[in-house]
């Protein structure tokens, strides 16, 4: 028969041991489960070419409703990620412009180069 101390610390170690491999085993379940990530990337720019900073850039499905988003960086540059499949159009907006959206698309690597 084990002692207090001892079972106790057998205990602990048996649950470190459980602990690491319940977690490896989610870690290695969740890559299986995440398809690859696909991107759609563009910059924003006004009528001068200039690049407009912080505007909005939706996509969104054939309802008109949102999937995900991003916001332009200082050289009006977006990058959204992805893992859906499907139809989609981006919708940008910026304050003082009219809001913009593309034609429908099917979702593949995509690089809108300048969006104006």
């Amino acid at each position: 028969m084990l002692d207090t101390g001892t079972q106790r610390k057998t205990l602990i170690n048996m649950i470190k041991i459980i602990s690491l491999l319940a977690l490896k085993i989610f870690q290695n379940n969740t890559s299986f489960c995440q398809a690859p990530q696909n991107h759609i990337k563009g910059q924003v720019v006004g009528e001068a070419q200039q690049p407009l900073f912080a505007a909005t850039v939706l996509l969104v499905d054939r309802e008109n409703k949102a999937v995900t988003n991003s916001v332009a960086d200082s050289n009006g540059r977006f990058q959204i990620s992805y893992n859906v499949k499907g139809s989609y159009a981006l919708v940008v907006s910026y304050t003082g412009y009219t809001t913009y959206k593309t034609e429908t698309f099917v979702l593949a690597n995509k690089d809108f180069d300048a969006v104006q």
